[in-house]
């Protein structure tokens, strides 16, 4: 992680102890790890991606991949690669979830509104 990720990290930690302390957060998940598929060439597709962060409930199911648009982050095919996540996360039913790289205090509030629609 750089610097900025962390500090979405740092957040995403201090929201869920707060809101959610069962669920955890991860960086830099493979989706082939979270998401499966029974078409070779979908699974592949996914498998070579990865989420900057993923929020799992207490049963260690994840409920919101969030996606973070750093400084960095719209290189080469970017777009691309966020359209194959967004949609992969949107069949598995996982809240897909962009963060601009200039975040509000309301963004991450968002995030757990969110998670508590999920978690419903």
């Amino acid at each position: 992680m750089n610097k900025s990720e962390y500090a979405v990290y740092c957040q995403l930690e201090a929201l869920l102890s707060m809101t959610f302390p069962a669920f955890r957060v991860f960086a830099q998940v493979s989706l082939g790890e979270i998401l499966g598929s029974d078409n070779k060439a979908a699974y592949l597709a996914i498998n070579s991606k990865r989420a900057d962060f993923v929020i799992i409930d207490r049963f260690g199911h994840p409920v919101v991949v969030v996606e973070y648009h750093g400084s960095g982050h719209f290189q080469r095919d970017a777009r691309v690669r966020d359209a194959v996540k967004r949609e992969a996360c949107q069949s598995a039913g996982i809240s897909f979830i962009e963060l601009p790289e200039k975040y509000t205090q309301g963004d991450v509030i968002a995030i757990g509104e969110r998670i508590s629609d999920t978690a419903a």
